[in-house]
């Protein structure tokens, strides 16, 4: 795409965001990560400074930039020169990361580099989570959104917002009861729970909380009552602390005027540019892999 169909494009383009993989390396072994399972065709690598230069003049018809893919974002050397690249073209910003690399000096980098969001990985709210996000710490993690807040509220600002991106597994349910309480008190404004959406190993098959057909019935309804009842279970001390929002993949769209069934990375109004450069509708369709796995 050249210059001129760039510009023609921002104009008449508005998107409500765009994913970027800035980085399809990672220091974790998740267990129902791609990344793990596809091991052998896993391409890793950083996206090139100039590949992403060239998307800037995108930024301004997207609500929000989100830099992270199936690596950790903060591995990428450029980190904090995309997120200032992106704030000059007047989007807000945001990444998902495991939490791993931040300590007190990296927490005060991100509050001063005006990012918007930064979300941190979970799939329990004990112990039990380093098991299956091998390689990572839930203390390390919750510690990481505590020097976040803290060096937010020393500078007396309303940003980064701390949010959790929680990844919820059959025979992890009973973990989410604590959830709420336990990383509101690290910080956490708002919780974001998500299933598992692809099942890259046979043996993770019975992690899904749904299976393959269930999915596209009434997963809304069956999730929000499933997950509410094991955080109502909890006392209400974190009311009010924490936002729980439950991803579901029943979209309404009037002009149709029916509803329809779209996935939550809702692919009309956004797209993925992987770490390779190529763009896809959403980031599962966008596996760093080579040749792609059976």
């Amino acid at each position: 795409m050249n210059r001129g169909n760039i510009n023609d494009l921002s104009k008449n383009l508005r998107l409500r965001w765009i994913q970027i993989e800035i980085s399809s390396l990672c220091q974790a072994s998740c267990i129902y990560c791609p990344h793990t399972s596809y091991r052998k065709f896993w391409q890793g690598r950083f996206i090139p400074e100039n590949l992403f230069s060239k998307l800037v003049e995108l930024f301004p018809c997207s609500d929000l930039v989100f830099l992270q893919g199936w690596g950790e974002p903060l591995l990428h050397p450029k980190f904090f020169d995309f997120v200032r690249l992106v704030k000059q073209c007047g989007s807000m910003v945001g990444t998902t990361t495991n939490g791993m690399l931040i300590n007190k000096d990296l927490a005060e980098r991100l509050v001063d580099s005006s990012i918007d969001i930064v979300s941190f990985s979970l799939a329990g709210s004990s112990y039990k989570n380093d098991l299956i996000r091998r390689g990572t710490s839930i203390d390390h993690v919750l510690k990481a959104m505590e020097w976040v807040r803290e060096e937010r509220e020393r500078k007396g600002l309303s940003t980064p917002r701390i949010h959790v991106a929680y990844l919820l597994l059959k025979s992890m349910l009973s973990e989410v009861e604590n959830l709420p309480s336990v990383v509101a008190d690290a910080g956490a404004e708002k919780i974001v729970i998500s299933t598992l959406s692809v099942v890259p190993d046979p043996a993770l098959k019975k992690e899904e909380v749904f299976t393959s057909e269930e999915k596209w019935k009434e997963e809304s309804e069956e999730l929000n009552t499933l997950v509410r009842k094991y955080i109502l279970k909890e006392s209400h001390k974190w009311l009010g602390k924490v936002e729980v929002d439950i991803e579901t993949k029943k979209v309404s769209h009037k002009k149709e005027r029916k509803k329809f069934i779209q996935c939550p990375e809702q692919p009309v109004d956004s797209f993925f540019v992987g770490s390779d450069g190529k763009v896809s509708p959403c980031v599962f369709l966008g596996l760093p892999v080579k040749p792609p796995p059976p």
